[in-house]
């Protein structure tokens, strides 16, 4: 507030640093940006310049009011380490008047907030990805130097007449290196929930990824015009930053080449490790799929666990086809929201100002509540321990090998599933299945005849309920078959007990000559081949591992820890889990185990 509790307004007229301010351009709960002009001569300071003054509520404590005015110093020490063409530079800061203050440069063209809002189709292709590739060299000089920003967005993006960007406000900025004050060390929660990363607002942790993630969700509100996420309150719009894939942008901007999409999916993976592994990897892959090119950092294996035998996976990334939703990271996948058109979120006219200071604290309390399990999804019943087991027991028999997969808690495992399950697991079959036990496998195979699928149904998990969303994994080799007959998953199925055709769900299919498939079936049984695919350095002549990946209507396909597939539909919402051999098809199948999603 001004003087006498009067609103920032009332400043203008005033000289502060040497700087009449004329208007003002822009506030936020802890100060307001003044255009202001100088009152003297200086060869050092320019005639036009942009005031930014430290304007404290007056409900904080003494306290809480020294701590803000420390920051405030922070922030321009911050930013006398920062000299970058796409940063905006400190011209000079100090004390006056009774005023905290800096002097930035002025720039006229107003924030990208202010131009998407002109433009609520997105910017064209082009000038999103130039824009993106000015932040992402500013982002990547910052975290050279161990500074992160922790609140890109697109307010804090200002372009000048040019349309060159200058990303300012490092006024939450951590700095990572070992500093004589601990202003932010108490896990306070800083930043704006729309673009605030998963671990930025469960944890307070934050590291380069989390800008990488922030701007993968500027650069996603640059092409679709909308940001990713928008929810009428903001315990619900924390929510689906940790919780929920964003929809996929070729939803909202159909001219969206697939490997840029991907580009952005991949930046907006949950996980930080998933992410791409700089601000600039970022803008260099999306530019690369602007001309329909995948860049090396989509490629699956970059995602590839360690320690696993799948050195040789192949690359399944050029054979997408081209408008299929999906994400490289190996975790989170597009869900089937759909994005209704909406009005978009209110914009601070704030230049270079964060959220307000309740938002701050607002958020930092839901995070308690979340960490509480409020809102954070955990499998009904599921047995206690870590997120990536590999020595779970069930019936004193130790779970399948690691997962090649990012995955939750390990519901069930069995050795031998199908007939042979001595775990628990209860399975029906369809009359086209054959399964017989062999040294602890389950071989399974399907009349050699023109009928459907031979399924083995999974109807029941011991000692809780059916999962909604989960990770299966399971071990298959072909035995003799030919090179076309198919094998691989059913799920979604939605008779436990159909005696014929296992009518409704889905399935993810391969075969020994290097095709998969993912299909469609309808309430009667018939199959609709929605995606058909043929790699030629994709032999089933071996014992494979096969990942599905189930989360809510997104599913996920991977082939020895390699991503194949991925897409969403909403036909089929909830239904069981299948092993599945086509007609001439014998498989060995052992060591499945059902995790809960990450």
């Amino acid at each position: 507030m001004g003087p006498g509790g009067q609103g920032p307004e009332a400043l203008i007229g005033q000289t502060v640093g040497g700087y009449i301010l004329e208007a003002l351009a822009g506030t936020g709960a802890t100060g307001a940006v003044f255009r202001g002009r100088r009152t003297t001569a200086s060869a050092d300071l320019p005639e036009q310049a942009a005031i930014k003054l430290l304007i404290l509520p007056w409900q904080l404590t003494p306290e809480e009011r020294d701590d803000f005015r420390a920051r405030f110093r922070r922030e321009a020490e911050t930013l006398q380490q920062l000299r970058h063409p796409h940063i905006l530079a400190l011209l000079a800061s100090g004390e006056d008047a009774g005023f905290t203050y800096m002097v930035l440069p002025y720039i006229a063209g107003g924030t990208l907030s202010d131009g998407l809002a002109a433009h609520p189709g997105g910017l064209s292709l082009d000038e999103a990805s130039r824009i993106a590739t000015q932040l992402a060299s500013a982002l990547d000089y910052a975290h050279d130097k161990n500074i992160i920003h922790r609140d890109v967005k697109s307010g804090n993006v200002l372009l000048d007449s040019q349309g060159q960007a200058y990303l300012t406000d490092f006024g939450i900025v951590r700095l990572l290196a070992e500093t004589s004050t601990k202003l932010t060390s108490t896990g306070q929660v800083l930043g704006t929930p729309m673009y605030m990363s998963p671990e930025q607002v469960s944890s307070g942790k934050v590291g380069p990824a989390t800008d990488t993630y922030s701007l993968g969700m500027v650069l996603y509100e640059m092409v679709t015009g909308h940001v990713a996420f928008e929810a009428t309150t903001l315990i619900e719009l924390i929510r689906q930053q940790v919780q929920d894939p964003p929809p996929p942008p070729q939803r909202l901007r159909p001219e969206l080449p697939a490997p840029a999409e991907a580009a952005i999916m991949k930046a907006l993976a949950k996980r930080p490790e998933y992410r791409l592994a700089t601000a600039s990897a970022l803008a260099r892959a999306f530019a690369a799929g602007l001309r329909g090119e995948w860049s090396e950092e989509l490629r699956p294996q970059a995602e590839k666990p360690k320690n696993t035998t799948a050195d040789n996976a192949p690359n399944f990334a050029q054979t997408l086809p081209a408008g299929v939703s999906y994400e490289t990271s190996g975790q989170y996948l597009p869900g089937a929201t759909q994005l209704a058109p909406s009005r978009r979120n209110q914009r601070s006219n704030g230049v270079f100002l964060g959220g307000t200071v309740a938002a701050v604290l607002l958020v930092a309390l839901l995070v308690l509540l979340a960490k509480g399990g409020s809102f954070f999804r955990v499998a009904a019943n599921a047995p206690n321990g870590n997120a990536s087991p590999s020595a779970t027991t069930f019936n004193n028999k130790t779970a399948p090998v690691k997962p090649l997969v990012p995955v939750g808690r390990l519901l069930y495992t069995t050795n031998a599933p199908g007939a042979c399950d001595n775990q628990g697991g209860q399975w029906s079959q369809n009359s086209q299945a054959d399964q017989r036990c062999e040294n602890g496998a389950l071989v399974m195979s399907d009349a050699d005849c023109n009928c459907p699928l031979g399924v083995a149904v999974l109807t029941s998990l011991p000692g809780m309920s059916y999962p909604a969303s989960y990770v299966a994994q399971v071990n298959a080799e072909p035995m003799g078959q030919t090179t076309t007959a198919k094998f691989g998953f059913k799920f979604q199925q939605q008779s436990a007990a159909d005696a014929n055709n296992g009518r409704g769900g889905y399935s993810f299919l391969v075969d020994p000559n290097g095709q998969w498939q993912f299909n469609r079936y309808s309430a009667n049984g018939n199959r609709q081949i929605l995606v058909q695919r043929h790699v030629s350095s994709f032999a089933v002549s071996s014992k494979h591992t096969l990942d599905l990946i189930v989360d809510g209507t997104a599913f996920s396909f991977y082939f020895d820890g390699a991503l194949v597939f991925s897409t969403s539909d909403s036909t089929y919402t909830t239904g069981f889990l299948c092993l599945a051999v086509e007609p001439a098809a014998t498989v060995n199948f052992t060591d499945l185990a059902i995790y809960a999603t990450p």
